[in-house]
C-alpha cells in the first residue's frame, strides 16, 4: 500500500477512527456540539481582541484602518442617494462595503454596528469552512477541525476587528465555493446559480474576484466533459448571472464619468504598485520614490507630477494610468512575473505580526517595500525594526502559520482525486494569482486560509489517527 493510499485509509475509514460518514441530508442538516463551541470560540477569541487593544491603548482609533476612509466617504453618500466621494462620482471604491457600513451609520453607531456584524460574519465563515470539509471528506471529524482550525486563525480574527473588506469578502467566496461543491456533487442548477451569485457580489466588495467566472466555468466544463450540453448549459447559467448582477455597475460608471472599467482601483494597482516595483527594478531606485515620482498617493501629488492632466477628467486619468503600466508591463514581462511571484510568496509566508502590533500601538515598517527593495528575508526581519515585541509576535504567529501549511501539505495529499477537489484547488490557485504583486503584503492571504484549514483538518485528523494506530499497536496488554 502507498504512503498516500495509507493516510486516505486513515481520514476515511468510519470505523476504526471513529468517524461518521454522512449522506447529503445529513450534511446539510447536522450541526454537531463540536461546531457549535467552533463558532463560540471565534466571537469570543474576537471580542477578546478587542477588548485587549482597548485596555493595550486607551482608544479604540485602530478599528480604522488606512483604507478605511475610502469606504467610509461612500457609505455616507449613499445615505444620501448618492455614491460619491468629494462631490465626484466614486469610482475606486464598489458599493458591497460602503452598503455594510451604511447600516450602521444608519442606527448612529458605525463601529460598533459593523463589527457586531463583523464578528457574527466569522461565525458564519466558521460554519461554511466546516460545510464544505464536511461535502469534501465527508467525514464530521475531519469537518470538526476545519471548523477549529479557522475560528483561531489568526488573521481571520484581527481582520474581523478593523473595519476592512476581508470578513465580507470571504464569506461570499465561501459562499460560492460551498454552492459550487453542492453543485459538483449532486448537479443542481440552483445551486450554480447560488454559487455565481455570492462569486458576482464579491466582485462588489473587492474587485479582486472579477475574473472568478473563469473558476466557475472551468470547474462546470470538467464536470460535464462528457455532455456538451449540460456543460453549455452550466455555462449560460454562469454567464447570464455574472453578466446580470456585474454589467450594472461598469453601466453606471460609464453613465456618470465615461470610465468604462468595473473600478478604477485596476488603474491605481497597475500604476503606482506594478509598473512603479518595474521601474524601479530596471532603474535600481527605491520603491517607493518611484511612487512618489509618479504621483502618488493622493490626487494633488499625482497632478503635481502630471500637470498636464489638470484639465482631465477622472477617467481620463485612470485610462492613461492603465495604458501607461500595462505598456511598462509588457516591455518587461519576465520581470514583472518575477516581481509578481516574490509577492505571493510574500504574502503567503509573512506571518501578519504588524497587523496585529498595530492594534497594540506600534507601526513596524511594512512589508510592501521591503519585499521590493530587499526581497522576502528581509521583509521578515523584524528584529531590524528594533522590536522585540514584534519579534515574539512573529515568531507565534509564524509558527501557527508554519503548523497550518505542514499539515495542510497532508492534507492534500489525502485529499480524494474528484472534480469537487479539483474545483477547490482551482479557487485557491486563483485567489493565490491575486495576492502576487509589488502591494502584496500578508492581508492579501486572509481568502486563502480558509482552503488551507479545511485541508489542514484532514491532515490533523491523518496524523492524529496514525499515531492512534501506533499507540494501540504498541500498548501492552495489562496481565
Amino acid at each position: 500500500m502507498t504512503v498516500r493510499a495509507e493516510l486516505q485509509r486513515l481520514v476515511t475509514r468510519p470505523t476504526e477512527a471513529g468517524l461518521v460518514r454522512c449522506s447529503t441530508q445529513t450534511s446539510a442538516r447536522s450541526v454537531g456540539a463540536v461546531l457549535y463551541a467552533a463558532m463560540g470560540t471565534a466571537v469570543v477569541l474576537r471580542l477578546s481582541l478587542i477588548a485587549a487593544a482597548i485596555l493595550a491603548t486607551g482608544s479604540t482609533s485602530w478599528i480604522w484602518a488606512p483604507d478605511t476612509a475610502s469606504y467610509v466617504r461612500p457609505a455616507y453618500a449613499l445615505l444620501q442617494g448618492g455614491f460619491q466621494s468629494a462631490g465626484k462620482p466614486e469610482l475606486v471604491r464598489t458599493p458591497g462595503y460602503p452598503l455594510f457600513l451604511a447600516v450602521g451609520i444608519a442606527m448612529h453607531h458605525l463601529a460598533i454596528v459593523s463589527l457586531v456584524a463583523q464578528i457574527i460574519l466569522s461565525g458564519l465563515a466558521v460554519w461554511l469552512v466546516y460545510a464544505i470539509a464536511l461535502e469534501l471528506f465527508e467525514s464530521r471529524s475531519v469537518a470538526n477541525w476545519a471548523a477549529i482550525a479557522y475560528a483561531i486563525e489568526p488573521l481571520s480574527i484581527v481582520f474581523s476587528v478593523q473595519l476592512l473588506t476581508e470578513t465580507l469578502f470571504s464569506c461570499f467566496i465561501l459562499g460560492a465555493v460551498f454552492f459550487l461543491v453542492r453543485y459538483l456533487k449532486h448537479g443542481s442548477a440552483g445551486a450554480l446559480a447560488a454559487s455565481t451569485g455570492c462569486a458576482a457580489f464579491s466582485v462588489y466588495v473587492r474587485p479582486v474576484s472579477y475574473y472568478f467566472f473563469a473558476v466557475l466555468g472551468i470547474s462546470a466544463l470538467v464536470a460535464h466533459w462528457r455532455s456538451i450540453r449540460r456543460a453549455a448549459q452550466a455555462l449560460l447559467i454562469i454567464g447570464l448571472i455574472w453578466v446580470t448582477i456585474i454589467a450594472p455597475w461598469q453601466i453606471r460608471n460609464h453613465r456618470v464619468s465615461g470610465y468604462t472599467g468595473f473600478s478604477a482601483i485596476k488603474a491605481i494597482n497597475l500604476y503606482f504598485y506594478s509598473a512603479a516595483a518595474v521601474q524601479a527594478s530596471e532603474e535600481h531606485k527605491s520603491y517607493l520614490a518611484v511612487q512618489q515620482a509618479r504621483g502618488y498617493p493622493d490626487v494633488e501629488s499625482y497632478l503635481a507630477a502630471h500637470p498636464e492632466q489638470r484639465a482631465w477628467s477622472d477617467a481620463q486619468r485612470y485610462e492613461f494610468m492603465e495604458r501607461d503600466a500595462e505598456r511598462t508591463i509588457r516591455q518587461a514581462l519576465l520581470l514583472y512575473t518575477k516581481i509578481h511571484m516574490r509577492g505571493i510568496v510574500g504574502s503567503l509566508i509573512h506571518p501578519g505580526a504588524a497587523e496585529y502590533t498595530r492594534l497594540f500601538g506600534q507601526q513596524p515598517s511594512g512589508l510592501i517595500s521591503d519585499v521590493v527593495n530587499g526581497g522576502i528575508v528581509p521583509a521578515l526581519g523584524p528584529v531590524e525594526h528594533g522590536s522585540p515585541v514584534v519579534f515574539v509576535w512573529t515568531l507565534v504567529l509564524g509558527a501557527m502559520l508554519a503548523l497550518y501549511y505542514a499539515t495542510a501539505m497532508i492534507g492534500i495529499a489525502v485529499a480524494p482525486h474528484t472534480r469537487t477537489t479539483l474545483a477547490i484547488g482551482l479557487v485557491v490557485l486563483y485567489l493565490i494569482s491575486i495576492a502576487g504583486g509589488a502591494g502584496a503584503m500578508a492581508r492579501f492571504r486572509h481568502p486563502v486560509m480558509p482552503f488551507v484549514c479545511i485541508f489542514s483538518a484532514a491532515g490533523i485528523e491523518a496524523a492524529w489517527n496514525l499515531l492512534d494506530s501506533n499507540r494501540k499497536r504498541w500498548r501492552v496488554p495489562q496481565s
